[in-house]
């Protein structure tokens, strides 16, 4: 491992760059929030099964046992050893989509959402994974949401309007729409609501029309965010939210009986620390993120 990741990663650890994201200045709606350590797709991934990975047409067998060698590795907690793995293996195998992604994924993880040169050299390995997978004919979501991510929060506008342009061209469907409005949300560009717009246009009733939801509510739009989130969801978190924009438009009666549909989910998934509206009584017994209480 080269000696200037290593140095990054010590210095984040001594003073303290490596810490909770928190949601960004100017009312912008953040992407979803990091703990200290680990990301809660680290979370996941160390206590979920690891399935076989499938490697790209002319992607190396070798690449793909270092790929799933690391993710091993980072489910046994031993992220140091898998970043040293992923160093090597992209310099070994520079077009191999799966390592440049999986290596992406780690700088993140360490960056804590909030290091800039380690979510510099993470925006930098998902682009060279988005480029090979475009090579041929395929957008990978998961790293169109990693350069939302690094690159939303770098800066980077032109290597960001670049990429999502070519992905776009490739694959104009709701994930990617989604992906780019969160990145011009966390650069707090204004042009974020037509892409939100545009991917909850695509996706009625599922995470485009949530975020945008959520988008609406973080900027204080509540009879919009209300008029735009379905009355009878797929998502019983939708049902939190219109009780925000309820309670919000004074409407408290309304807004306690849409809490009352999400409020037994919430033991599993909290609602954002965020939207807890401070001496809320309709909002009494729903858990929230951070805090875990009501």
């Amino acid at each position: 491992m080269k000696s200037s990741v290593r140095l990054l990663i010590l210095l984040a650890s001594l003073t303290g760059c490596v810490k909770e994201d928190t949601d960004l200045a100017a009312g912008n709606s953040p992407a979803v929030a990091l703990p200290p350590q680990e990301s809660r797709e680290s979370r996941m991934a160390r206590t979920a099964p690891q399935p076989s990975l499938q490697g790209d047409a002319g992607e190396p067998a070798k690449a793909l046992a270092q790929s799933q060698e690391a993710r091993r590795l980072i489910a046994a907690g031993d992220r140091d050893q898998a970043l040293s793995l992923l160093e090597q293996g992209t310099a070994r195998f520079p077009d191999s989509r799966h390592l440049h992604r999986q290596y992406s994924d780690l700088l993140w993880d360490l960056s804590g959402g909030t290091d800039p040169e380690l979510l510099r050299k993470s925006g930098e390995e998902a682009a060279r994974a988005l480029e090979i997978g475009l090579r041929s004919g395929s957008v990978d979501y998961q790293v169109t949401r990693r350069l939302a991510e690094t690159l939303g929060r770098t800066g980077d506008r032109q290597t960001f309007e670049r990429l999502f342009r070519q992905a776009l061209g490739r694959d104009p469907g709701a994930a990617v729409h989604l992906d780019y409005a969160r990145g011009l949300s966390l650069m707090g560009d204004p042009g974020a609501e037509n892409a939100f717009r545009d991917a909850a246009q695509i996706q009625s009733n599922g995470d485009a029309v949530v975020e945008y939801g959520e988008w609406l509510l973080d900027h204080g739009r509540y009879q919009e965010a209300l008029d735009r989130l379905p009355a009878s969801p797929r998502l019983r978190y939708v049902h939190f939210l219109r009780g925000v924009a309820l309670e919000k438009l004074n409407r408290a009666g309304e807004a306690g009986q849409e809490y009352a549909r999400f409020r037994d989910s919430s033991a599993a998934f909290p609602a954002p620390a965020r939207f807890k509206i401070e001496g809320s009584q309709a909002q009494a017994g729903i858990q929230f993120e951070e805090t875990g209480r009501s």
